[in-house]
C-alpha cells in the first residue's frame, strides 16, 4: 500500500510540471552552448573563431538517459536543460539542473551527462575549462539530445 502511494505521489509531482510542448529548444537537434567560467554570471556564449583562434568542445561520448518507465506508462513530456562544467581534458566534472518541465526526468538526465567526455575547449589558443547548457527533452517515450 505505502508503495502503491509513493508511486502515485511521484505520478502528481510529475504531472503538475508537465506540459504538452517543450519550452527548451524547438529543432529537431538540441544544440549545446558554451561559456567560460569567469563569465558565468553574466553569460556570454562562445563561437569558433579564427581571429580568438576558438574551437569548441565537441561532444566525444555521450549515455542516453533513460525514460522513466512510470513517465512512459503515464505519458509524461518534458524538457531538461542541464549545465555542466567540462574541465581541461574534456571531462564533465558536475552537473547541475538548470530549468526542468517535470521533476521525474532529472536524476535520469544528471546520471548521464556526468558520463558525457568533450574534446577540450580552445579559448585564444589556450586549453581552457567551461560550462556548457545541455537541453534534452523527452517525448512519447522518445528522447532528443544533443550528438
Amino acid at each position: 500500500m505505502k508503495t502503491l502511494l509513493l508511486l502515485f505521489g511521484i505520478l502528481a509531482l510529475s504531472f503538475e510540471g508537465c506540459s504538452s510542448s517543450s519550452n527548451l529548444e524547438s529543432s529537431n537537434v538540441p544544440k549545446i552552448k558554451f561559456f567560460l567560467a569567469s563569465e558565468a554570471s553574466t553569460v556570454s556564449y562562445l563561437s569558433e573563431g579564427d581571429s580568438l583562434k576558438t574551437t569548441l568542445p565537441k561532444l566525444l561520448y555521450s549515455v542516453k538517459p533513460d525514460y522513466p518507465n512510470i513517465a512512459k506508462m503515464a505519458r509524461v513530456n518534458g524538457s531538461v536543460l542541464m549545465k555542466a562544467w567540462i574541465d581541461t581534458s574534456g571531462v564533465v566534472q558536475r552537473d547541475i539542473v538548470m530549468r526542468s518541465d517535470a521533476d521525474i526526468f532529472n536524476q535520469s538526465v544528471v546520471d548521464a551527462v556526468i558520463r558525457w567526455k568533450f574534446s577540450p575547449l580552445i579559448y585564444r589558443g589556450v586549453v581552457s575549462p567551461c560550462w556548457s547548457e545541455i537541453p534534452i527533452s523527452f517525448e512519447n517515450g522518445n528522447i532528443t539530445m544533443p550528438q
